[in-house]
């Protein structure tokens, strides 16, 4: 990382630090279902048939609310670092916190940071600078000091109904079992969303753009569908420790609550464009035909050796695709004859700070330039709007959830579990294959060498677990180790149009509880997790581009289960 050091400072240097923009949030979710059911069962006179029945209605209301305060001083709030005491401000390092990452402790990092020693200190210093009302969280949608509003409500109804029928029968001498069942749904969706009504778009500092609003408007969407389910179970005992299982079905998978929540918002600006995102309730559900075929064979008291097939033919996958547009056509400060005289007048090289100079030197008495000051440097700060007219219209990329495609995934399941005798000793252990027909490459580009957006399937990979266990009527206990092999997790990172595909990288971690049964009521349970302090990276497209890196560390519990019965 490239560090620019304040003018005759070449390192960090708390006399140099002073606050700059501010973002406050608020938001809240909330959720309200009430479902009725019905079921019951007929039994034939032969009590190996069986009649299976019900039906069910449900009313899912979903509300998410977000409103921000902001403070868009991202050039620095006062005219120099001297507005703010030094005690503020405390030097820390990044490396102890990332401690077992290797490279966290390379020289050539730049790991300094500074960290507030008193925030409500900070935020009345930054208020004695920037006097008004806008340093505290905003009480919700409702708070007039509130800048940016969302409110987004969705509705979904659902009526089902269901039969199933039960049949056990010999197919020479050995036993079988058949269920056959139809299921029916239909679902309709209604979204309503307040968003804010954007006006402008300012200039605030070298690379911080700010959306400005004047008040919300409701949007009002629909959506609906309704499906015929069928699924069929099979399963025969080929010997006496050895079962056939087959299975046909035919499922939905219902998309997220904010997939199907409607409402355009704007979340980002920048100097080539913006970004956003809207839901869609006309979303259908993910539809998968499922085939699954397994062996088990029953060895033992207690242990087992199972193969397993499946494969799932799927439709409607649900992806984002991002759509560019010129929502409420604002003005770009940074795009027009404006800015191109004032790179020109520069010395055309794009130099961001110098064209911000130029427009506050030349422009200063137009009602789109505001000057509120100088900084540490002597230059002018303050905003830049967009002139209507003048400056084009902005495009926003905004991404939108479709039903996108067709694809498959199939692959094998393959578990054990082992007694030994009567020792309570045991071992549990399972490996899971997946293929999926869209993978993502990352040399696909047009003719023109620029990388596509192309569809995938995103969470797909390889799986395994091993536990190993000993129990008994006092003593319960678990030696767990979980492993995932790497996954695509997203194909915009940063989003915004972008063609970036993240990874996951492949993570496995240790985990162990045991517990002891004082009595009959009482029980002591210990537990640890991540025992190995492993830590999870996703990178973008290549390996050493990281997107993410988090850890936790290890995690130990202690507690009691007391049973009054």
């Amino acid at each position: 990382m490239g560090i620019e050091f304040a003018p005759g400072t070449t390192s960090a240097d708390v006399s140099q630090v002073q606050t700059t923009g501010s973002s406050f949030r608020t938001s809240n979710s909330t959720a309200s279902i009430q479902e009725f059911r019905l079921s019951g069962s007929y039994f034939f006179d032969n009590d190996a048939y069986s009649l299976d029945f019900g039906v069910m209605t449900n009313e899912i209301e979903n509300q998410s609310t977000f409103a921000r305060i902001e403070v868009a001083s991202w050039g620095g709030s006062g005219e120099s670092p001297d507005d703010y005491d030094d005690s503020l401000f405390r030097l820390d390092n990044v490396a102890p916190y990332f401690s077992g990452v290797p490279g966290a402790g390379d020289g050539r990092l730049t790991p300094e940071f500074f960290r507030l020693t008193n925030f409500d200190a900070a935020i009345a210093a930054a208020r004695g600078v920037l006097p008004g009302d806008r340093w505290n969280a905003p009480t919700g949608p409702a708070d007039p000091r509130a800048d940016t509003v969302v409110d987004k409500r969705t509705t979904e109804e659902t009526t089902a109904a269901y039969v199933q029928f039960n049949a056990g029968f010999d197919i020479g001498d050995k036993p079988a079992n058949i269920a056959a069942g139809l299921r029916w749904e239909q679902t309709d969706v209604v979204s309503s969303a307040l968003v804010p009504i954007y006006t402008a778009i300012t200039w605030n500092s070298a690379n911080e753009y700010s959306l400005i609003s004047s008040g919300q408007g409701f949007t009002n969407l629909k959506g609906d569908y309704d499906y015929v389910l069928p699924s069929i179970d099979f399963n025969v005992e080929l010997t006496e420790d050895v079962i056939l299982r087959l299975g046909y079905s035919e499922t939905i998978g219902r998309p997220g609550w904010d997939q199907i929540q409607g409402g355009q918002t704007l979340s980002s600006v920048r100097q080539a464009g913006g970004a956003g995102e809207q839901g869609d309730p006309g979303l259908l559900p993910l539809e998968s035909t499922n085939i699954d075929l397994s062996v088990e064979w029953y060895y033992g008291s207690g242990s087992y050796l199972s193969v397993a097939y499946f494969t799932k033919s799927i439709d409607n996958y649900v992806s984002f695709e991002d759509v560019s547009g010129t929502p409420f056509n604002l003005p770009h400060p940074a795009q027009g004859a404006r800015f191109a005289e004032a790179d020109a007048a520069t010395g055309g090289i794009g130099d961001v700070n110098a064209i911000r100079q130029y427009i506050f030197e030349n422009y200063a008495d137009t009602p789109e330039v505001t000057v509120t000051g100088t900084d540490s440097s002597g230059n002018f700060t303050g905003t830049i709007a967009g002139v209507l007219g003048d400056d084009p219209a902005t495009v926003f990329d905004v991404s939108v959830p479709t039903n996108a495609a067709k694809s498959g995934i199939d692959g094998w399941e393959l578990a054990l579990q082992h007694f030994f005798g009567d020792t309570g000793f045991g071992v549990s252990a399972n490996y899971t294959i997946v293929n999926t027909d869209d993978e993502y490459d990352n040399n696909l580009v047009d003719a023109g060498g620029v990388a596509v957006q192309q569809f995938a399937v995103e969470g797909v990979s390889d799986s395994a677990n091993l536990i190993m266990f000993f129990e008994n009527d006092k003593w319960s206990t678990r030696l767990a180790y979980n492993w995932r092999d790497e996954y695509l997790t997203n194909r915009s990172f940063g989003g915004g149009g972008q063609v970036n595909p993240e990874y996951v990288e492949e993570y496995g971690q240790w985990d162990g509880n045991v517990s002891y049964n004082v009595n009959d009521q009482l029980t002591v349970i210990f537990e640890a997790i991540n025992i190995t302090d492993e830590y999870n990276r996703s990178y973008v497209r290549a390996p050493n581009a990281t997107g993410f890196l988090t850890t936790t560390g290890a995690r130990y519990m202690i507690g009691a289960r007391y049973d009054f019965e």
